[in-house]
């Protein structure tokens, strides 16, 4: 099948982009005990923060994208102090239904400020280079992607591994209580979770727009294509969210692109089979791949 290498470079690419996002929804979950349904806005908010300094304001890349995620530390900030900290005692729908309400809070606004049209990062005539190998193409924005990526993923490791604050963030999410015992200053540590979760939202939400394309309707679809490599890979687990990402990625892509000869998956269909994922692995798998059980997970929220 010689177009499978390239759908799976292709799913490769979309998995990276859908690691990133479910990243940082899986940290918040893994600590706040609550799906952030606002969190693909984060991404949607990246790349228009990029597209302010680097097309209306013509900066450079580097400074442009910097101060893209300055916005995304701030904004995430906001949200957990002003709405969901406030509310971090009630009930797990609760802070799912707000956080839906938070989400479409940041679309409309942003179609205000912006407008509903689609948007890209082309500020001059610019053709990346393509490279060929296996019967296959991949662009340089595409290298640059998974480069990226993993360079995200090791600095994540070293943070939560390495650093005083790597610490504080496990230890809330092993036991939040338990942590507050021991001296973690624990509304501080939720603070920099959101921070860190929404700056790695809003880089993917760069990379997507150099790859794809913005639009303020964006982030509700990258919340489901993160929320469903979430379950693939288990709540509360990190880097399962990661693996979780990339098989949705490889698997909508691999069915989208396989032409099964009396019948073929329109494209659209990509949100459909995310869903179908999410409706497997709750049936026969509830914990996900490397997850833990709810009721392991009650014990520590505080």
């Amino acid at each position: 099948m010689s177009i499978l290498p390239q759908i799976l470079i292709n799913g490769l690419i979309s998995g990276s982009l859908i690691a990133l996002i479910a990243l940082g929804l899986n940290l918040i979950y893994g600590n706040m005990k609550f799906m952030n349904f606002a969190h693909g806005e984060m991404a949607m908010l990246g790349g228009y923060f990029y597209y302010l300094f680097y097309i209306v304001l013509a900066w450079p890349v580097f400074p442009s994208i910097v101060c893209a995620l300055v916005l995304c530390m701030l904004c995430g900030l906001l949200m957990n102090k002003l709405i969901f900290s406030p509310m971090k005692r009630e009930s797990q729908w609760t802070l799912l239904i707000l956080s839906v309400g938070v989400g479409m809070f940041i679309k409309s606004a942003v179609q205000l400020v912006a407008g509903s049209f689609t948007l890209n990062f082309v500020r001059e005539t610019y053709t990346p280079k393509v490279y060929e190998f296996a019967n296959a193409t991949i662009t340089q924005n595409q290298i640059l992607i998974l480069m990226s990526t993993a360079l995200i993923l090791f600095s994540l490791h070293f943070l939560l591994t390495r650093t005083r604050l790597g610490k504080a963030i496990r230890a809330v999410s092993d036991n939040m209580q338990l942590a507050s015992v021991v001296g973690i200053r624990v509304d501080k540590t939720i603070n920099w979770i959101f921070m860190i979760s929404s700056s790695i939202a809003g880089f993917a939400g760069i990379l997507i727009g150099y790859e794809q394309s913005l639009s303020p309707n964006m982030g509700q679809m990258l919340s489901v294509y993160a929320f469903a490599a979430v379950i693939v890979g288990g709540l509360g687990s990190v880097w399962g969210a990661v693996l979780g990402g990339f098989l949705v990625g490889i698997l909508q892509d691999l069915l989208v692109g396989i032409d099964f000869g009396i019948f073929s998956i329109p494209t659209s269909y990509k949100s459909a089979i995310a869903f179908g994922l999410v409706i497997l692995f709750l049936l026969f798998r509830p914990r996900g791949l490397f997850g833990i059980s709810l009721e392991e997970d009650k014990t520590s929220k505080a």
